[in-house]
């Protein structure tokens, strides 16, 4: 019994090191490997997708640019056609669940079903409580922002820009 006690113990320190390490290294340097970005007032969004298996794998990161603390963070993405109907969507919940100002999250959404075609939109919602650090500051929020799918441009430009890290 203690054999098996100490190989799960063993395997549980290994799955937690495997995550802090890709944590330090998306510190390190947030948005090499991601070509597509976005800013927002409060997250700026750098992603990549792949497709395989009938399905579109979005791999991405958050950095939080402007509360000193976010939590109970989910994403979800959905894709639309070029007729603007939803095809399919998937969310996630990203970890570590909570951020402090400058900080870098991973986080990967699978959609499956689903092939990308010319017109596509991929549409991110970005749910979360963010804090703004005094008593009674806690804000819910949903930030959401839309991009064609098969170049990342967006749809809407705003006044940040997303090269800026």
């Amino acid at each position: 019994m203690g054999a098996i006690i100490k190989t799960l113990l063993l395997v549980a320190l290994f799955i937690l090191s495997a995550c802090s390490a890709q944590y330090v290294a998306t510190q390190e340097n947030p948005a090499a490997g991601f070509p597509f970005r976005h800013s927002d007032f409060d997250y700026k969004v750098a992603w990549k997708t792949t497709e395989a298996n009938n399905a579109v794998v979005i791999d991405g990161i958050l950095k939080n640019v402007r509360y000193p603390y976010i939590e109970s963070l989910d994403i979800t993405v959905f894709l639309l056609g070029s007729d603007g109907k939803i095809r399919t969507r998937a969310s996630t919940i990203p970890t570590p669940q909570r951020s402090q100002t400058g900080e870098v999250i991973p986080f990967s959404v699978e959609l499956r079903n689903a092939t990308l075609n010319q017109g596509d939109v991929f549409k991110f919602v970005i749910h979360y409580l963010a804090d703004l650090g005094g008593p009674e500051s806690g804000i819910d929020w949903h930030s959401t922002f839309a991009v064609d799918a098969m170049t990342g441009a967006v749809l809407h430009r705003d006044s940040l820009k997303p090269e800026e890290w």
